[in-house]
């Protein structure tokens, strides 16, 4: 009896000794490889195949070894002088991490569709960094949970060995004024969690480099806007960018991708320079959505043929509707003097 008792004792704290360690390895692993749940997108290998690059690691992995070119980044079409700041600032960014000195801090503000997202995605994916990519929205709906979040995405940041590009998009969703106001302007799990950014931003870091990105940098807490060390201002494309942009998005969406047959006139430079008149004060985006509409006219037609009358039908309904475009009602909604 007392060796079946002495058994069965020894059987039961052998499970519960093998549950907690593998609890215990489990939850070690999580930590090591897992991304936090407010990161949307990373570079980093995550466990149980998380994380997603360009559609994910396994796709590109997979064209790699069935040696098929990868789809380049969307092209960046930004004034020279803007563009010239970008590149200094990009390779001392990248420089920085390889001699082991601190990483500058980047904000990115203008208008809403102007390139600050794409240009941003695009400087993480080729910068030979580590990069994780969230968005200030994701932060609100945790509530009381947003701290915790919070910490672990900079305390799994700073864990990184190859150096690590953390962008921010719609940063002011959560790194708004009012932390310091008797207004009760923001909640107090909100200035709890902007405490908490800046407590990991306070001290110069080798291990990662944060990129906000806003159309509002008028509403970012000023202690917010003291961590950032060089700030860029997106603004609409002037005409030699639109007309750099017409030809570019006619490419991609018309010529190349399609078997539209265009009329000559509207392949012309005269036409792109006459159209880029019509579209000022469009964002890229909105110029790139005025070619597509182009693309979605002739399939809705049954034609395979873009003509100068129907490219001019669409451009005037474009112009007639630019009010209820999604990225005009945002800038009425925040305008901050642009």
């Amino acid at each position: 009896m007392y060796s079946l008792c002495g058994g069965v004792a020894a059987m039961a704290l052998g499970i519960y000794a093998a549950r907690s360690s593998t609890k215990v390895a489990g939850n070690l692993i999580e930590r090591a490889l897992s991304r936090p749940p407010l990161v949307r997108e990373t570079s980093k290998w995550s466990l149980l195949g998380k994380t997603r690059m360009n559609g994910g690691l396994l796709a590109n992995a997979v064209a790699f070894i069935r040696g098929k070119k990868l789809s380049p980044p969307d092209k960046i079409i930004l004034q020279d002088e803007l563009q010239t700041r970008l590149d200094w600032t990009t390779n001392s960014l990248i420089n920085a991490q390889k001699n082991g000195t601190p990483m500058k801090h980047l904000l990115l503000h203008g208008p809403p569709g102007t390139g600050k997202t794409l240009f941003a995605r695009t400087l993480a994916k080729n910068s030979g960094l580590d990069y994780a990519i969230m968005s200030g929205g994701d932060v609100g709906p945790l509530g009381k949970d947003a701290v915790d979040e919070v910490n672990k995405l900079f305390n799994w940041a700073n864990r990184t060995k190859n150096g690590m590009i953390l962008f921010i998009d719609e940063a002011e969703a959560f790194l708004r004024k009012g932390r310091g106001s008797a207004s009760g302007e923001i909640s107090e799990n909100a200035r709890n969690v902007l405490s908490s950014f800046l407590h990991h931003t306070g001290t110069e870091s080798d291990k990662f480099a944060v990129i906000l990105a806003t159309n509002v940098p008028s509403v970012l807490d000023r202690a917010v806007l003291d961590r950032v060390d060089e700030s860029f201002l997106f603004p609409l494309p002037d005409q030699k960018q639109r007309v750099e942009m017409i030809a570019h998005f006619f490419k991609r969406y018309i010529t190349e991708s399609t078997k539209i047959d265009v009329d000559q006139e509207i392949g012309s430079a005269a036409y792109r320079e006459r159209l880029a008149m019509q579209l000022e004060g469009m964002s890229g985006r909105q110029i790139a959505k005025t070619i597509l509409a182009f693309q979605s006219a002739v399939f809705g037609s049954g034609s395979q043929k873009l003509t100068k009358g129907l490219a001019d039908s669409i451009v005037e309904w474009k112009l007639a509707t630019i009010q209820e475009d999604a990225d005009s009602q945002e800038l009425r909604e925040k305008i901050i003097g642009y």
